[in-house]
């Protein structure tokens, strides 16, 4: 995506998140950071980081003024109607509940004693490595799916190759050549009653007696084409997985930003110890508000429960669109 100039790729998953209208709570995901700087050295990343822990501690000491200032009543009636207009948004209830859940986890480790703040915190590490675990988990399974496309497509090649050499013999051997090549070997030790169908037409163009490179040339065809459309249903079939996997890396990243923005907002030693108490409470509230937030229609709250095609369409329908604003109105400032 980042190398097309039509696509831009942090646009495309800021759009696919729903992030750009949660900006002001989790800032640019790492991922688009990623997407937008492309070859980056881990110190570039840590400053751009570092600069977003910087602008959202900023935007969530704001956020909670109106909590610190006393009134509660405000504060709540604002926050619960800005979470029912964020949770409508793309990925909209998975991106309220993490930062709800990272709100109340900072929050408890602030406003306890000492024994209730470790106790928080092995929770909080506790959490943090199981979430690690299930992105290394789902990376492997992403892993293990493109291994399985590739696979194909290597094998739709090769079928490809022999077709083109089979219709087409330049000098003598070349028919044997071709014969000997299209043998059913796509599944070692499978025997042709177990080979897909094409193939089974393949063993019997080559090794049958038909004595014909076209005919051999026509298995070889359908081989490929059939292997052609089994990997473009392993392409589908693997979507809903990278999503996951892909919201599961911006949970651990979402988690991990809004830990040290909280951190430096409820421990901020230019505020006094009553102002810092009182962020922290307020830091709760707005934690469980956004925790008990759901959609009007209620949806699963699983990125293989939504559908991956639709959805990764309509986010590049959202980057097409502001690309072309975008165009329009640079056009309209040139007149």
């Amino acid at each position: 995506l980042g190398d097309n100039d039509f696509m831009d790729g942090a646009l495309f998953f800021t759009a696919l998140f729903g992030s750009e209208r949660f900006h002001h709570l989790v800032g640019e995901l790492a991922i688009a950071t990623m997407a937008r700087l492309g070859q980056v050295s881990s110190v570039q990343m840590a400053a751009a980081q570092e600069e977003r822990a910087q602008m959202l501690t900023v935007m969530l000491t704001a956020l909670l003024r109106r909590w610190v200032e006393g009134d509660e009543a405000g504060f709540r009636e604002g926050m619960v109607a800005e979470a029912m207009m964020l949770v409508e948004c793309s990925y909209g209830s998975l991106l309220l509940g993490a930062i709800g859940r990272a709100y109340v986890r900072q929050a408890d480790k602030a406003l306890g004693n000492i024994f209730e703040r470790g106790a928080a915190s092995l929770r909080a590490n506790w959490h943090s490595m199981q979430s690690q675990v299930h992105v290394a988990k789902l990376a492997l399974r992403v892993f293990a799916a493109q291994q399985d496309i590739s696979r194909l497509d290597a094998q739709q090649q090769a079928q490809q190759a022999i077709a083109e050499a089979a219709a087409s013999p330049a000098e003598d051997g070349t028919a044997s050549t071709a014969q000997s090549a299209v043998q059913p070997d796509a599944q070692p030790g499978g025997t042709p009653s177990q080979q897909a169908p094409s193939q089974q037409r393949q063993h019997e163009a080559a090794g049958g007696g038909l004595g014909c490179t076209e005919a051999a040339a026509a298995a070889a065809r359908a081989a490929a084409q059939d292997l052609l459309i089994a990997r473009a249903a392993a392409e589908e079939a693997a979507l809903p997985l990278m999503l996951d996997a892909m919201w599961a890396a911006n949970v651990v990243d979402i988690e991990g930003v809004v830990a040290r923005v909280c951190a430096r907002v409820v421990g901020d030693s230019a505020a006094s110890p009553e102002v810092r108490a009182a962020r922290a409470r307020g830091l709760r509230e707005l934690g469980l508000i956004f925790k008990q937030t759901k959609p009007k229609e209620e949806q699963a709250a699983s990125g293989s429960a939504i559908n991956a095609k639709a959805t990764m369409e309509a986010a590049m329908m959202r980057v097409v669109e502001q690309k072309f604003a975008e165009d329009d109105a640079a056009h309209n400032g040139e007149r």
